[in-house]
């Protein structure tokens, strides 16, 4: 039945030494446990894989009490996973700070809405509060780039909407 992995563990191990009329039961029992655990390093290495980091975190929390069978395969997805946030804050940190040496640099209206949606599912304070910083940002270039389409619209000069809209 779907028992707890827990409870299985408990049983196999507390009747390991019964009688031998128990054992087919007790075999029975021991086998459907390594199917969890195969199961469970299978979804771990996936997670291990993944770039997912919601994914990483439920497998792990979903597997976390198998205990010592799969350790291992949890703590390499823990160690993606923390990899993942590192990177999130290191891109997030670059976009925030490449006009801090020069105002004139300021990171594109691209580059922060395609950080702000890959790491839009990325739950941390840290990951928060950068995201937030970087959809201020964003948002005040959509609002100048906005005033700046409405006065070149009023005017008859193309040179002036040939360098609002650079075609690429």
């Amino acid at each position: 039945q779907d028992d707890s992995f827990q409870e299985i563990f408990e049983a196999v191990r507390k009747y390991e030494h019964y009688p031998r009329v128990c054992r087919s039961a007790w075999q029975a029992l021991r086998q459907h446990q390594k199917i969890l655990i195969n199961a469970a390093k299978q979804e771990l290495q996936d997670a291990a894989k993944s770039t997912d980091v919601g994914f990483i975190a439920q497998t792990v929390a979903k597997y976390d009490d198998y205990g010592d069978d799969i350790e291992v395969l949890a703590e390499i997805a823990r160690e993606r996973e923390n990899y993942l946030y590192q990177e999130a804050e290191d891109t997030m940190s670059r976009l925030l700070h490449v006009g801090s040496d020069d105002a004139t640099k300021v990171p594109s209206t691209r580059e922060l809405s395609e950080a702000l949606q890959k790491y839009s599912e990325y739950k941390s304070p840290r990951v928060d509060e950068m995201r937030k910083k970087l959809h201020d940002i964003l948002g005040k270039q959509l609002r100048s780039a906005d005033l700046q389409l409405r006065d070149v619209m009023r005017t008859e000069d193309v040179h002036a909407v040939d360098v609002l809209l650079p075609l690429r």
